[in-house]
């Protein structure tokens, strides 16, 4: 299981990165040279920093993480904004028949 879900991972693969740029993150940590990440909760890699999460064993660079953090969040407003929004809305319809009742 990843920090990152499947479907993040496949909006990800849609993302213009740079051409060259350094991965966007590493699994099985322990089991490389940047095991040292565990004992510091991050590390630098060519002049990207990432975070390391000990429950899954992977590095997320930052600029990832607050791309995923930025969708996760509007994905939870959106859940909410319907409601408000169908509300708002009629507001809006039952303003625009009442300015037009008091102009004639």
């Amino acid at each position: 299981m990843s920090y990152i879900t499947p479907d993040e991972k496949t909006r990800l693969s849609f993302h213009p990165f740079q051409p060259g740029d350094a991965p966007i993150g590493y699994m099985d940590v322990s089991r490389t040279q940047l095991s040292i990440a565990r004992h510091y909760g991050g590390c630098t890699v060519q002049g990207h920093h990432y975070i390391y999460f000990p429950a899954h064993d992977e590095l997320w660079r930052d600029d990832v993480l607050a791309l995923v953090h930025g969708w996760r969040r509007t994905d939870a407003m959106a859940k909410e904004l319907p409601a408000q929004g169908w509300q708002q809305a009629s507001m809006l319809d039952e303003g625009a028949t009442g300015a037009g009742d008091r102009h004639e």
